[in-house]
């Protein structure tokens, strides 16, 4: 009887202004990705699945990828039609915690067209449902690590509000307060925000807001794992769980309180290098400081 192959989860990469396509003779594509410090230990991969065009001559083009501003290793562009999916082992050391810059680079070459209007037609696109860094999951995360929770197939962070009822004005309020700061404490970049039953999976965080009277019996609450100490938020991965339980006033307090002071300038390479990037530019503290 064949045994079907386990294949290990990876961290995929955030989505950014560009997509995720490779175009023309040279292009690259730059991806910060954010990782505990338990996730940075022990053995990594680099996984692309792609797809490119049949006019992509794969003798003379190769994807690369690069970690950190290492490269970690190449291939061949040969996917005309069908995804083919690579994975590069990683070094250990390279990796760090917080956020490490992933880039993705192409050199592309036309099979038969040495025309300037022929570099249009080289692509290369990127799967992001199958593509990222192949490491442990993110454990119990705290406020220095909520950038850690992770997109979905398309790149955005979903963030699920728990709604079982029709909430008054004010509750609504401060769920839309509590969404607010988890984005901007989390740092976190093209969320995607629904209400409703509780997120399932690995990807994304389920925000539960209100006061103990409002939040008890909720359904599906129980199942998010135990409530916290009173006016406390916790967090959990995959999906993550925030909660609140105090009076109104108080929740609202807990929602707008644990805000970190952003960083005026990036202090590592890199960092510098992730937040240089298109996929992080808007959303970067660096940039927001500048701003």
């Amino acid at each position: 009887m064949p045994v079907a192959a386990t294949v290990a989860a990876a961290r995929r990469f955030p989505a950014g202004f560009r997509g995720y396509r490779l175009a023309g003779e040279e292009d690259a594509l730059h991806f910060p990705v954010f990782l505990t410090e338990a996730q940075a230990r022990g053995t990594a991969k680099l996984r692309v699945s792609y797809l490119s065009a049949i006019s992509v001559a794969p003798e003379a083009s190769e994807l690369s990828g690069s970690v950190n501003g290492t490269k970690v290793g190449w291939t061949r562009i040969q996917a005309p039609g069908a995804v083919k999916v690579v994975e590069l082992p990683i070094p250990e050391g390279l990796l760090k915690s917080g956020y490490n810059a992933v880039t993705l680079a192409a050199s592309q070459r036309h099979r038969v067209d040495c025309s300037t209007e022929a570099t249009y037609e080289l692509w290369t696109q990127i799967d992001p449902s199958r593509s990222g860094l192949v490491v442990a999951q993110a454990g119990d995360l705290d406020l220095k690590t909520l950038a850690a929770i992770e997109p979905d197939e398309s790149g955005a962070l979903p963030i699920g509000v728990l709604l079982t009822e029709r909430p008054s004005p004010e509750r609504l309020e401060r769920m839309i307060g509590a969404v607010q700061a988890l984005a901007l404490v989390g740092r976190l970049a093209g969320p995607a925000v629904s209400f409703g039953p509780a997120l399932t999976g690995r990807a994304g965080v389920t925000l539960v807001v209100g006061t103990a009277a409002e939040i008890r019996g909720t359904e599906g609450l129980e199942e998010l794992g135990p409530s916290p100490a009173r006016g406390s938020p916790c967090w959990r991965p995959g999906p993550a769980a925030p909660r609140s339980s105090s009076s109104p006033a108080r929740v609202r307090r807990t929602c707008a309180g644990p805000s970190p002071s952003l960083p005026r300038r990036a202090t590592t390479p890199a960092r510098r290098r992730a937040c240089a990037s298109p996929s992080w530019r808007g959303v970067c503290p660096c940039a927001a400081a500048r701003a």
